[in-house]
């Protein structure tokens, strides 16, 4: 039953990391497209980028380490960081492809 937890932590983890993402792009791109004819003309604000990512990760490794989905402790708080800087990682690397 504690697996139960997770239905309502990983959507809550999973917004969070979408609001990084958000702020990511915006901090990456601007509010233009990132890929269009006039994206040369934008500098990418990096420390905002990481920044939010960083941030991002965090918040959702501590929700996900916070709920009790399992008894294991030593998986409580591995698997979230590792979920949640996989996560922040792809996000990067995608900005900046």
């Amino acid at each position: 039953m504690r697996v139960l937890n997770l239905l309502w932590a990983l959507p809550v983890a999973a917004f969070i990391q979408y609001y990084a993402f958000v702020t990511a792009r915006i901090a990456w791109c601007g509010l233009r497209d990132c890929h269009g004819l006039r994206s040369a003309l934008n500098e990418p604000l990096v420390f905002d980028t990481l920044a939010a990512l960083l941030i991002g990760a965090v918040l959702s490794a501590a929700v996900l380490m916070l709920s009790p989905w399992t008894k294991n402790w030593r998986l409580r708080l591995i698997a979230p960081a590792i979920y949640s800087s996989v996560i922040a990682t792809a996000i990067l690397v995608w900005l900046a492809a």
